[in-house]
């Protein structure tokens, strides 16, 4: 499966930073919003996807929290893509 996604160049100076199509960024905004959509649901209805579909705190939603928290530190390293963008 490929996504029709643009590549971009960021400009940081002295060298030229390709803001492309990989496959750990596809798979990492993948959990991010599936994790956004999960605590959606918990604020809004109070309604765990992830208990629900595995268990209370199980070892395997265990791993998918921890899962998608290490994606969201990984996306935090596109600011600093987007910053050395604008200037």
């Amino acid at each position: 499966m490929k996504f029709n996604i643009k590549y971009r160049n960021v400009r940081v100076p002295g060298k030229v930073v390709t803001m492309g199509n990989s496959t750990l960024n596809c798979i990492a905004h993948t959990l991010i919003i599936i994790g956004a959509i999960n605590w959606g649901l918990i604020g809004f209805f109070g309604f765990d996807l992830v208990a629900f579909l595995f268990g209370n705190m199980s070892w395997i939603s265990r791993i998918i929290y921890a899962i998608v928290g290490l994606c969201g530190l990984y996306a935090l390293s596109f600011y600093s893509i987007l910053a050395h963008q604008e200037s």
